[in-house]
């Protein structure tokens, strides 16, 4: 970066000296002062602090819509997303992943979800309907972290069908090279400009460098470029907010597998809460009796309190002292998941 910025400085000085030559032959010349830097430096901390409105979900939202991409070359791993919010009632979502073991993509639009995998050997493809509108995912997005959210189930399938465990990016790996990082800040009237980069020694002689250049407003980032080089490999993502309505490309047909079955019936039952679950279920030999109070099994082996762990549409988690019992709710009955793997078809 402060190469480039010599090299400017020098260039317009060059020029500036030209001209005053052409048009002042053998008069007075005062030089022009010099350029100063309009970015002002600030600490990783402040950095967080104003970064730390740009990363809510919400914010996004108003948007038209948007656009990004994710390369990691040495591992060969990719990631495009795009987005079109411009029809609140039809909101349109194309998700792009690769990397050497298997490729994804999931498409949302005209009220169906669909999803075409390849991994392991195997092709998958699926699909259901959903509502799309911006009001239903932003209902859907506002659960995910409180372990009821149909999405982070498919996220955690899809995950797992790709053999892939953990995220793109290590946290504690980017706070240790950004914690290294000289960070700039330039305020302006419609925007503000940021960037991030090494200008030490001591990034250099840990094998990496980092450049990231956006720009904000209005709680949003409207585009961001970077690259992160570390342990010999590249890793470029880039992030662009869109300012106007532009196509989404969706699958010609509708897949029919049993891929999404599963997150199927979550979200179809995602309204269900626990009160649904509350009272007394029997089959032969067994009583369970749920409560706001918790739970209480009776079999032929005696009576196991449970406490209510939480739900997840309509799956619920019941703990006893040791072992961990799921009870579900499929057509008015309840099927009750022993610790030995055995179900009970219990009904009220």
């Amino acid at each position: 970066m402060r190469k480039r910025q010599i090299a400017a400085l020098v260039f317009a000085l060059t020029m500036s000296i030209l001209l005053a030559a052409g048009c002042n032959c053998g008069g007075d010349y005062t030089p022009a002062p010099p350029v100063a830097d309009p970015y002002v430096q600030i600490g990783y901390s402040e950095f967080c602090d104003r970064a730390e409105e740009l990363l809510v979900v919400e914010n996004y939202l108003r948007l038209v819509g948007f656009e990004s991409n994710y390369v990691d070359h040495k591992r060969g791993t990719s990631l495009s997303a795009v987005i079109d919010m411009s029809v609140s009632s039809d909101v349109r979502l194309d998700v792009r992943y690769s990397d050497p073991s298997g490729k994804l993509r999931l498409s949302l639009g005209d009220g169906r979800l669909s999803v075409a995998l390849s991994s392991g050997g195997s092709d998958k493809k699926d699909s259901m309907g959903v509502k799309n509108t911006l009001g239903e995912l932003t209902s859907e997005l506002d659960k995910v972290g409180e372990g009821t959210s149909p999405v982070e189930y498919l996220v955690a399938m899809l995950k797992d069908e790709l053999s892939v465990s953990g995220s793109l990016i290590d946290a504690d790996e980017a706070e240790k090279i950004l914690g290294k990082c000289t960070f700039k800040y330039c305020e302006g009237e419609d925007k503000d400009e940021y960037m991030i980069c090494h200008e030490t020694a001591e990034a250099y002689a840990d094998g990496y460098d980092v450049y990231i250049s956006f720009e904000a407003s209005d709680g949003c980032i409207g585009s961001l470029d970077g690259f992160v080089i570390r342990e010999g490999g590249r890793v470029e993502f880039s992030f662009k907010c869109r300012t106007a309505s532009a196509p989404v490309e969706l699958p010609d047909e509708v897949y029919e597998g049993e891929l999404l079955d599963d997150f199927e019936e979550l979200y179809e039952n995602k309204a269900v809460t626990e009160k649904d679950f509350f009272g007394e279920w029997k089959c032969e030999g067994y009583t369970l009796v749920i409560g706001s109070d918790g739970g209480k099994l009776t079999s032929p082996n005696g009576e196991t309190e449970l406490t209510l762990d939480g739900v997840m549409s309509n799956y619920l988690t019941l703990l006893s002292d040791d072992d961990v019992y799921i009870a579900h709710l499929t057509d008015g009955d309840l099927e009750l998941y022993l610790p030995d793997d055995e179900i009970l078809i219990l009904k009220k």
